[in-house]
């Protein structure tokens, strides 16, 4: 048997108060309480020739040059190259802001998250075993993923209907290791922002914790949890008659029950081969409101001011400007120049695809590209190795949804990438 896989975990708790992220105000937001610790997870599959190392941080997203630290510690300490090395994060709203804030806790928050990442990297390393694939997959109940921004439509018997629809399809792949325990690895798709908000001050890594918990109980096996689809998700529905509760562990005890049916119905998956493909896209700038920045700084000074969203929404509406999130667009589309260059990864183990998606993916993207995958099972990781903001589907435009007043890119993008990774697929299954 030539593919081997190994597990290493490391708890990355902060061992003091640091800015946490999400909603364009983690400068106001100190932790001040660990509800749950964080953990970085790492998983390594070898066959003969190649060695790819797939890790998932309980945290929302990174800078580029967090996720090169990381590669380098890794790559110094283990010789693996560090485009071999894939660092995904769970995308949890209680943890450490590691994009936007510039506070000297975070400084020293990176190193020793750093040097945590690697240890998880080595222990992985070293736990390398025999291994055999099963996966599956199950649709979900519709009451527990939900697209974030509904439209109102008087048509509709409820007032509203959907922009798109969920990816409710959950994944499920269990290892089977010669003298080791098992590894579950799940893919599934929704905000984990349960646990984080406008006021809390909580650290946490949110339902996906309790899913992990749950599930590495239950089945005596090591648990991961890779965010699939996250664009236009949250898993605290605005639809009438599609409330689930903003608890956290009920929430989490949801998809555990669902992910154990799965657990009980895997099927094996051919093949033991490791490959992988690496592709650079040139995506241009959207400069269309440059002429907006002016404004756009009065309104986010106002908001840095005042932390109050309702409050501050309406100050921008008098400057023409949607949010506070618009306005905070503008300013960053206006510094940015012409395009940039998009790293996309993909990678194989036998008939499993891993797509990594250094952005916040749609849901119809998401299903577009597992829908024209060639392999058994393809896993959306979306936030891996950076982050390059939202990429708004077609019709979230047409509506002028929240995504696309904070996005990069223009109308198009979403559905050019999701090509290339098809393609890549291709490619790779072709190797």
């Amino acid at each position: 048997m030539s593919l081997k896989v190994g597990f290493g975990r490391t708890c990355i708790t902060p061992e003091e108060s640091v800015p946490l992220a999400g909603y364009g105000n983690t400068s106001m937001r100190m932790s001040k309480n660990v509800l749950d610790d964080l953990y970085a997870t790492a998983v390594t599959f070898s066959d003969d020739k190649e060695t790819v190392i797939l890790i998932t941080l309980d945290m929302l997203h990174a800078k580029a040059d967090w996720t090169e630290s990381i590669r380098s510690a890794i790559t110094e300490a283990c010789g693996v190259p560090g485009n071999h090395i894939m660092v995904a994060h769970t995308h949890t709203h209680a943890a450490p802001d590691a994009y936007n804030n510039e506070e000297a806790s975070l400084f020293r928050y990176k190193d020793f998250l750093v040097k945590k990442v690697c240890d998880a990297a080595i222990l992985s390393m070293n736990d390398r075993l025999p291994a055999k694939l099963f996966a599956g997959v199950r649709k979900m109940q519709q009451n527990t993923n939900f697209v974030r921004n509904y439209i109102k439509d008087k048509t509709a018997p409820d007032g509203i209907r959907h922009a798109g629809e969920p990816d409710r399809r959950m994944q499920l792949v269990k290892i089977t290791r010669e003298g080791g325990k098992d590894i579950l690895l799940m893919n599934w798709q929704a905000h984990p922002t349960l646990t984080g908000g406008l006021k809390k001050t909580d650290i946490s890594a949110d339902y996906i914790g309790v899913i992990r918990d749950i599930m590495e109980e239950k089945t005596d096996s090591l648990f991961a949890f890779f965010q699939g689809a996250s664009g236009n998700l949250t898993c605290a529905s605005k639809i009438v008659g599609e409330t689930i509760t903003r608890n956290h562990k009920i929430y989490g005890g949801i998809l555990a029950e669902w992910s154990m049916y799965l657990y009980n119905d895997l099927k094996p998956v051919e093949g033991e081969k490791v490959s992988l493909i690496e592709k650079t896209l040139r995506i241009p700038i959207d400069h269309s409101d440059d002429h907006m920045v002016e404004a756009a700084k009065i309104v986010d000074e106002h908001w840095r001011k005042y932390n109050d969203y309702a409050f501050c929404n309406k100050f921008a509406n008098s400057y023409s400007i949607n949010s506070v999130y618009h306005a905070a667009g503008i300013l960053r589309r206006a510094r940015m120049g012409e395009s940039l260059e998009m790293v996309l990864n993909v990678f194989s183990v036998g008939g499993i695809s891993f797509v990594c998606a250094p952005f916040e993916m749609y849901a119809i993207n998401s299903s577009y590209v597992k829908e024209n995958s060639p392999f058994d099972m393809t896993f959306i990781v979306t936030s891996c190795n950076t982050l390059h903001n939202y990429l708004a589907e077609d019709l979230a435009f047409d509506y002028g949804c929240y995504e696309v007043d904070f996005r990069r890119y223009p109308r198009g993008t979403a559905e050019r990438v999701a090509d290339a990774f098809c393609q890549m697929l291709q490619e790779l299954k072709g190797t």
